[in-house]
């Protein structure tokens, strides 16, 4: 697909930053292979992508960051039972000595308040190493992401 996007760094030490995503619209048919005999059908259910677009604020500072993004367009739900999307999200990082970070976060959906998400990571950088936990989630649904990286 084709996402494009602008920032631009303000006066006031404010990143502005506007991105479309998925500017190509498409529509997947769901298929089924059987296991047995390997024939693929249709299922009835599709996915559209649809575009969408963003808008952003981020400061940055020696020890901290915090940014905001909001969905300027809704999204339906990618099943017809699934209720709508369009977040405002918020985030703030602290970076302790370039060694290690700690962020916390919040995504609240406009269009259905059940599915806001707070978030939550850790992450340490000694020699090299960069080791990053974070872990998501509401009174529906959790997520846990784990990276590693190595600086050479």
């Amino acid at each position: 697909n084709l996402d494009l996007g602008i920032a631009q760094q303000l006066e006031n030490g404010w990143t502005l930053g506007l991105t479309a995503r998925n500017l190509i619209a498409h529509e997947y048919a769901g298929h089924r292979r059987d296991p047995v005999s390997g024939v693929v059908s249709p299922t009835g259910n599709s996915i559209d992508v649809t575009p969408s677009v963003h808008l952003g604020m981020a400061r940055q500072e020696e020890w901290w960051t915090v940014a905001v993004d909001l969905d300027l367009i809704a999204q339906e739900g990618v099943l017809p039972q699934l209720p709508g999307e369009q977040y405002l999200s918020t985030g703030v990082e602290l970076d302790l000595a370039g060694w290690g970070q700690l962020r916390g976060g919040y995504r609240l959906n406009l269009d259905d308040s059940i599915r806001n998400v707070a978030s939550a990571g850790i992450g340490v950088s000694p020699f090299g190493i960069h080791l990053d936990v974070g872990v998501a989630g509401n009174q529906n649904e959790l997520g846990l992401a784990v990276q590693l990286g190595f600086r050479f």
